[in-house]
């Protein structure tokens, strides 16, 4: 059974972490592509055996799934990421205009008081 877990890292470790979580694949990407070579063979015999093949084949289905979810979780802990980022971006971009915006009014109450 699988269940799903949350945790929280710091905004600049989150592309590390990413990083971490693809490299937890890598034996399985690699189980995979063994998987898929022997199946290969085993089907290219004179005579296969057949059961032995769809064994093999549930074998690589579930390996497939795996990084599959795994994928998955990790386009959506980037989406989140970028989503984020864009964020911080436009805030940033619309401090700027927020400011101007007072400065006139902050211009004109100087101006009152001078008078």
């Amino acid at each position: 059974m699988r269940v799903k877990l949350s945790y929280t890292v710091e905004v600049e470790n989150v592309l590390n972490e990413v990083s971490n979580l693809l490299a937890l694949q890598t034996d399985e990407v690699e189980a995979i592509a063994t998987h898929h070579r022997v199946l290969q063979q085993d089907l290219c015999r004179e005579d296969p055996d057949v059961y032995k093949a769809l064994d093999r084949l549930e074998e690589l289905r579930g390996s497939l799934f795996n990084v599959d979810t795994r994928a998955a979780e990790i386009v959506e802990i980037l989406k989140g990421y970028n989503g984020y980022k864009a964020t911080l971006y436009t805030n940033e971009q619309s401090a700027p205009a927020a400011e101007e915006d007072l400065e006139p009014e902050n211009a004109t109450e100087e101006q009152d008081v001078d008078a």
